[in-house]
């Protein structure tokens, strides 16, 4: 007999601890199993266990309670390797999460412990009939065994469905003269959608940062810090080969699905099959079978979104995070808020691997570790071609001279270098950071705003739908034909979106263009087509959304517009800054990015701002000094970190009553460099309240011990949710 110390699949605190259960046979941890719990049949996780030397019954009644069986085992082996175990620990530690709900993050659908795992994809086998050659007695056979075995012609090997089914088959199976081999098979099929090089020779420079990386002993983060176009996806595929060399594996993060398809075409070029790809665009079948492909050691290169940081690559060797400043490797959404740039820390330390963050635009923080010298600096400062960046301008929107009756959308400067480039058989990029026709929908009369119910922030409008659309939670109505407030069948749109781009350029310009944004190309084969045909220079613009501004190289794009650039400046989040010089940062650097230096045309609202000044002189170096004065008066990251705890609850009072709790605790405390901030105004969503407490801190370890000891006075409590997030990005 076996006691079984087991998790179960509920995401709740209070039952954040083992359970005991018993078995009559040995089950390895890593496992999961069906157990009674609660008067239901869940999934379990088994943690631990250990053969039981007394009875049972005594044992329990020793205990005080009864230990019940588990009802059945769904895996033959352990779906987590030690080192996921180990992070998946460590990482609960760290989130103050869940175990269990750690565990279903980390796994595909169908690996998740929890019932509903039950009904994802299973294996799929393709089917074969092998043929047996030394069973066959040649002077025995039959016409029509003889013309059955004929077909398998040079080839021991035929696939089912070459064969009909009939009495002759089946006889010869029987004789064991033909047998049936099953071999799972794969159901993702990567589409290379374009054809780059089988072989790389580094520029001395890129050589250079090549050599740092690999040489270096003391330092196991490097920030790769290269303007774009400088290649660094050159010395990406490099390290890997190295990685490759010293029978380790890689594991590549690209923040979109956009980015994606590009990635996984460059290193399939170079690398052939050992390329395992994870993403969120994957069907569930074809994530699983790509989870296993990885577990079982048949891809030693991974390539892939966020979540892709989980997979299970054996002797990880590199990490590389690609545009490691943007904001979608946090995870600030769903329930496990991590942060793939800290998991990957974890787990580059515990494999003694390399952790490569890349980009032309690090984030504030990583900038601030290598000025520190706690992470490693390597710069590439020129281009790959030798060409200079392109050359920027700068439109300010206020200026009516600017613009004419026919467009509200495109200045005239911008107008006549579309013109003049399309003209020149060269191509176009034009940026629009906002989907949809406006980004808001008011009444004239009395100025009521449309906002969505359940997340109370302003609706987009779609035009093309005639549609009210949440980008947030996706909630959507079509467009009301008179206000609800006052009756008013009079509107006006607040800031333009894509789609009326769109209008305004199809007036202005008797040209074909695709449209790249997520409305009209969430899906990863439909984002490829599109790149693809751009590419292919079947089309000469392309407008789109942010997918457009970073990780593209298009030889023959020469202009680059950015049509609204103070998408960002204003929104209320402590990195609008850094995210609006990313932006177009990266946007202009789509531009000339070969043989022919490039242009960029950008409008504002804000000429002198020194975002817009920085980004538009391709200075870094001068935005980090002004960014970060101003991130050191405010107490922003990296000087302060941030952990919020979100209060929701369906009673109003018990928000109210555990958001004191909470700052009335850390306020008691009285720790050094710990500062308090909140509640937040009381928001009601729908029918759930909330509000937020926010804590900044310099040491972690210094207020580790009294959130779990916090956690422990709500814990049990039914009526309220408590959600820590650190360092969240929507700050």
């Amino acid at each position: 007999m076996y006691i079984l110390k087991i998790l179960v699949e509920h995401i709740v605190l209070k039952l954040n601890r083992e359970f005991l259960y018993s078995s009559e046979n040995k089950v390895e941890i890593g496992v999961r199993v069906f157990i009674k719990f609660n008067h239901q049949e869940i999934v379990g996780f088994v943690i631990d266990s250990f053969e039981l030397k007394e009875n049972l019954e005594e044992y329990s009644k020793r205990l005080g309670f009864d230990i019940k069986p588990i009802s059945g085992i769904l895996d033959e082996k352990p779906i987590v390797n030690k080192e996921l175990w180990d992070l998946a620990n460590q990482l609960s530690e760290h989130y103050f999460f869940p175990l269990i709900g750690v565990l279903q993050t980390m796994l595909p659908n169908s690996m998740k412990p929890k019932h509903v795992a039950l009904n994802g994809p299973k294996i799929k086998y393709d089917e074969f009939y092998k043929l047996n050659k030394e069973k066959i007695n040649y002077k025995n056979l039959s016409k029509n065994a003889s013309k059955l075995i004929s077909k398998f012609e040079n080839s021991l090997v035929l696939q089912r469905n070459k064969l009909s089914k009939t009495k002759t088959l089946d006889e010869l199976i029987s004789k064991g003269i033909i047998e049936i081999e099953k071999v799972e098979a794969n159901r993702y099929k990567p589409l290379i959608t374009f054809d780059y090089e089988k072989e790389i020779t580094l520029t001395n420079e890129q050589q250079f940062a090549f050599d740092e990386i690999v040489n270096e002993q003391e330092y196991f983060t490097f920030l790769l810090k290269g303007v774009t176009g400088s290649g660094k996806t050159e010395v990406y595929i490099k390290l890997i080969e190295k990685a490759k060399e010293d029978k380790k594996g890689s594991l590549v993060l690209v923040p979109e699905i956009a980015l994606t398809p590009l990635m996984i075409s460059r290193l399939i070029s170079y690398f052939g099959d050992g390329v395992a790809v994870l993403h969120s665009s994957l069907s569930p079948a074809q994530r699983y079978d790509e989870y296993r492909r990885i577990a079982r050691g048949d891809a030693d290169i991974v390539v892939g979104t966020r979540s892709a940081i989980f997979a299970p690559l054996k002797d990880l060797g590199l990490i590389i995070i690609d545009e490691e400043n943007d904001e979608s490797y946090k995870e600030d959404d769903q329930r496990f808020l991590y942060n793939a740039k800290d998991v990957a820390s974890m787990r580059a330390k515990s494999n003694n691997a390399k952790l490569v963050l890349g980009s032309a635009t690090p984030s504030i923080e990583t900038m601030a570790k290598a000025k520190k010298g706690l992470i490693k600096l390597v710069e590439l400062k020129n281009r790959y071609y030798d060409v200079e960046l392109p050359n920027v301008y700068v439109v300010d929107k206020n200026d009516k001279n600017m613009f004419s009756y026919k467009s509200s959308v495109f200045s005239l400067p911008l107008i006549k270098k579309i013109k003049e480039t399309i003209a020149q058989g060269e191509q176009v990029i034009l940026l629009i950071n906002s989907r949809g026709y406006s980004n808001n929908l008011q009444c004239r009369e009395c100025g009521e705003t449309f906002k969505c119910p359940t997340c109370n922030l302003p609706l987009h409008y779609h035009r093309v739908e005639n549609i009210l659309y949440c980008h947030h939670c996706e909630y959507k109505i079509r467009k009301p034909d008179t206000c609800p407030k006052c009756n008013s069948r009079f509107f006006k749109f607040g800031n333009f979106g894509i789609e009326k781009v769109e209008e305004e350029f199809k007036k202005l310009f008797n040209v074909p263009y695709l449209i790249l944004d997520s409305d009209r190309a969430n899906k990863t084969y439909q984002i490829e087509e599109i790149l693809k045909n751009f590419n292919e220079e079947k089309y000469q613009v392309l407008i789109g959304t942010q997918m457009v501004s970073k990780g593209h190289d298009f030889k023959n794009v020469s202009l680059v517009g950015i049509l609204n650039a103070d998408t960002l400046i204003n929104f209320p989040n402590y990195r609008s800054n850094e995210m609006t010089f990313s932006l177009i940062t990266q946007t202009i650097g789509r531009a000339g990015r070969f043989e022919k230096q490039g242009e960029a045309i950008i409008q504002t609202s804000y000429v002198d701002n020194y975002v817009i000044q920085t980004a538009a002189n391709q200075d870094y170096d001068k935005f980090y000094d002004l960014e970060i004065r101003r991130r050191k008066m405010s107490d922003y990251p990296p000087f302060m970190n941030v952990l919020s705890f979100s209060i929701k609850s369906k009673k109003e009072d018990m928000v109210l009553k555990y958001s004191t709790i909470i700052k009335n605790y850390f306020e008691s405390l009285n720790l050094k460099d710990v500062q308090v901030l909140g509640p937040s105004k009381l928001n009601k969503l729908g029918q759930i309240f909330s509000n937020n407490v926010f804590i900044k801190y310099k040491k972690f370890n210094v207020i580790h011990e009294d959130v779990k000891l916090l956690i422990e006075s709500y814990k049990n409590e039914n009526e309220v949710q408590v959600k820590i997030n650190l360092n969240p990005y929507s700050y």
